[in-house]
């Protein structure tokens, strides 16, 4: 060891020494800094490989690092501008340079501008809501702008949701005779539709099933499809009797993409038979107004018995496609009201085996029917289309062409395609016979409304129009003005309540009625309460129209008919009326709203939070910033309140993690050391003399 190596040691440590009292002043000149984060310095050896006997000394090497991730106190103040971040993340802020930066520094402020700025001039920055609801591009900056609290003006909203609840009393009066209108599935003599068709199968001297099949748009975009399958062919209606099993009911509610026009939810198979299995698929149905919706036709994927005897033309029987009084067939489906075509004529399709695997396929128009079936029209006459299927003998798969296409009257070709089928011996197993239909609503046909019968009601808007139960609702339409919605609710039989909407400013002196004598209400809709719990079935919403603006939604959850009074439980709806900008609030999920002077809340800016993996390892800037870098990871932006990143609180700001008495005690430590080290390099110095004047 030489007293070189002692000097140049004990020099290193006063060097590390002064750096730790470095990290301990700035820590103390910003103890009152917001959002300072605390220096630390660490200290690790620096060793000399020593032997023989000899000892050399090495040195000591410092540190630094920050406390970034550990959070300070939060210190309430009377600025609104003034944040604080509680748990994970950082304000984005942008420089004089336009660099995005990442800071705990809520000490904003506005500027001349509007703009938010902290105590070193850095802008805040958020999404706004000019174009919609904000969302975060996860991974970069794209899309932020400086968040201001000016240009508020004046504003309206216009009311485009709400809630409002009521209980209605179970035990009042009720009026009229009966509910009409009601879907095919409730199987009652009131029943109501949009469209229908059936399929009437038979075969020659033997009865055939009918199936009935009901189309009913029950909502927007909403249907309803109801099929009873008459295996007796009784022609029997509504109300059906589902009792002895000689007619079952299958009933299905299929929702369309407002948007697309497809599919959207529901089940679109009804299965028949679970002996002889038969579907109905509704699939392929659409709902469009933009001409992309599905073109009518039917499918058939039917098994054409390859063991039922062929026709016997020896004996003089002709097939259907002959059209003569010798014309005979093995099996005939009718076809009426078909959907998608002009007028309501209805198809006699007929099928007859003339070969082992051979089918004779014809269709006429059934008005042209004689008494006797046969002919159609003059004797040979030609049918509407003719066909004839193949099928192969090994495996039954049909082998010729099987569309069908059927002229009708309207001009319109209706084409039925049977290329599904098949010829296989009857009752094959895993064989289902289908049938389907490729069909276009049109989203403008009108739903089919529920209505109290055998009374003057409100939805008829008479002046001689009673109800059970009245009250009203404030909204707001695209300018501001007020519109008063008058709301009646009628009792009628079976837990049912008429609920029906006004505007109050069309209202007669008497009340009734609103507007011309007879003329319609805003909205019109029957209620239907469960008897047992008086719980409200069915949708929960009603769709107000609001002249040229949106319409008014309104949720109908928690409306109940109990035995109790007629109270409003809830009445809530969005909207303003015209009001100017009076100041700001923000929220704890970052949302900053304009408050204007009727108290309502117009969102203005949304303000993010980013997060690193590493906060630790941050670039320390100046003016409280911080920036990423490869050890801190890279930089993703989140909501306050979302997963990962904490909540801001508005009038708070957070003061610095520093610790004044540990930073004291650190200080007693360092400058201990200091002199420690000092009096090794004063006696190495002595010593260092002594060897000098030695002769």
């Amino acid at each position: 060891m030489s007293l070189f190596g002692t000097m140049k040691t004990s020099v290193s440590g006063m060097n590390a020494q002064a750096n730790r009292l470095g990290a301990v002043s700035d820590n103390i000149a910003n103890s009152g800094t917001t959002g300072y984060k605390r220096a630390e310095t660490t200290f690790s050896t620096l060793m000399l490989s020593s032997g023989g006997g000899n000892y050399n000394s090495g040195a000591v090497q410092t540190s630094t690092s920050r406390s970034i991730s550990q959070q300070g106190a939060l210190s309430y103040t009377t600025s609104e501008t003034d944040l604080a971040i509680s748990g994970e993340g950082f304000f984005v802020v942008s420089d004089k340079s336009g660099s995005f930066l990442l800071s705990r520094d809520g000490t904003f402020q506005e500027n001349q501008d509007g703009e938010l700025v902290n105590s070193s001039g850095a802008k805040l920055l958020g999404y706004s809501y000019t174009k919609g609801e904000p969302t975060t591009v996860v991974n970069s900056f794209d899309g932020l702008e400086p968040v201001k609290t000016q240009g508020g003006g004046m504003t309206a909203a216009q009311s485009t949701k709400g809630v409002f609840s009521v209980n209605l009393p179970a035990n009042a009066e009720t009026v009229g005779s009966h509910i009409a209108n009601v879907p095919p599935s409730a199987n009652s003599p009131f029943s109501a539709y949009s469209h229908f068709i059936q399929l009437n199968d038979q075969a020659p001297d033997l009865g055939g099933a009918v199936t009935n099949i009901y189309y009913t748009k029950t909502a927007d975009d909403t249907w309803e499809i109801t099929a009873f399958a008459d295996w007796e062919g009784s022609g029997a209606t509504f109300p059906y009797d589902l009792s002895n099993g000689d007619i079952s009911m299958r009933t299905t509610t299929l929702k369309f993409d407002p948007i697309t026009g497809y599919l959207l939810s529901g089940d679109p198979i009804l299965s028949f038979e679970p002996e002889d299995p038969s579907l109905l698929d509704f699939s392929a149905l659409t709902e469009s107004a933009n001409g992309l919706g599905s073109t009518p036709k039917s499918y058939q994927s039917w098994n054409l018995p390859s063991d039922v005897p062929e026709i016997d033309t020896a004996s003089g029987e002709l097939p259907a496609s002959a059209n003569t009084d010798e014309s005979t067939y093995t099996t005939k489906t009718t076809l009426n009201g078909y959907l998608g075509y002009s007028g309501s004529s209805s198809l006699d399709v007929y099928l007859t085996k003339t070969g082992p695997y051979t089918w004779d396929v014809a269709a006429y128009n059934t008005a042209d029917s004689t008494a006797g079936g046969f002919p159609y029209g003059l004797s040979g006459s030609a049918p509407l289309a003719a066909t004839t299927f193949e099928f192969d003998p090994s495996t039954g798969a049909m082998t010729s062409a099987g569309l069908l296409e059927i002229p009708l009257m309207s001009g319109d070709t209706y084409p039925i395609d049977f290329s599904g089928s098949v010829s296989l011996p009857d009752g094959t197993a895993g064989w289902v016979d289908t049938s389907s239909v490729s069909l276009n609503f049109n989203p403008a046909e009108p739903v089919v409304e529920k209505q109290i019968v055998g009374a003057t009601t409100p939805a008829q808007n008479l002046a001689t129009s009673t109800f059970t139960n009245k009250s009203s609702l404030t909204t707001y339409d695209t300018l501001g003005n007020r519109i008063q919605l008058d709301i009646y609710y009628t009792k009628g039989k079976d837990s049912t309540w008429e609920m029906a909407v006004f505007n109050h400013a069309d209202a007669s002196s008497s009340g009734f009625p609103y507007g011309a004598d007879g003329s319609s209400s805003l909205v019109t809709k029957i209620l239907t309460f469960n008897s047992e719990t008086g719980a409200l079935e069915g949708e929960e919403q009603l769709e107000i129209p609001f002249g040229s603006g949106a319409p008014l939604t309104l949720s109908l959850d928690g409306t109940t008919q109990l035995a109790a009074n007629f109270v409003v439980a809830a009445a809530n709806v969005d909207g303003s009326g015209a009001s100017p900008a009076i100041g700001y609030e923000i929220s704890d999920d970052g949302i900053l709203s304009m408050r204007y002077a009727d108290g309502s809340l117009l969102p203005s800016y949304r303000i993010p939070l980013a997060a690193v993996e590493s906060p630790d390892n941050l670039t320390v800037l100046g003016g409280n910033a911080f920036s990423a870098n490869g050890s801190s990871g890279v930089t993703t932006l989140g909501f306050p309140g979302s997963s990962g990143f904490g909540s801001i609180t508005s009038g708070a700001l957070e003061t610095s993690n520093v610790d004044l008495a540990s930073e004291l005690t650190d200080m007693i430590e360092s400058q201990r050391s200091y002199s420690a080290n000092s009096k090794v390099f004063q006696t190495g110095s002595e010593l260092l003399d002594m060897l000098v004047q030695l002769r």
